[in-house]
């Protein structure tokens, strides 16, 4: 089930919990982008590893806001891989 009413304003509207939220979007995307570097043919001087790192984040938390906005049926890990495959399935097509 989605996020009870509590916790979806607390999350919202607390500036602690939203900057600690921006945090952690900040150290996994760092750590995405040293993978995907380690993975592209251009290594850390391409652009790929970051706009990928980039894409993995902001389609996380996607499905997080929509998640804690919308009370989703589902679990957020179900949420979070579900949004991920739509964008891995619109990656290859150029969409």
């Amino acid at each position: 089930m989605g996020a009870s009413v509590g916790f979806r304003e607390i999350t919202r509207v607390t500036p602690s919990v939203a900057a600690r939220t921006l945090e952690y979007d900040a150290a996994l995307e760092e750590l995405l982008r040293e993978h995907f570097a380690r993975l592209d043919p251009d290594g850390a001087a391409s652009l790929r590893p970051w706009v990928r790192a980039a894409h993995v984040v902001a389609t996380s938390r996607a499905a997080r806001d929509y998640w804690l906005t919308r009370d989703a049926a589902v679990a957020l890990p179900e949420l979070v891989d579900d949004a991920l495959r739509m964008l891995i399935d619109n990656e290859g097509t150029g969409r």
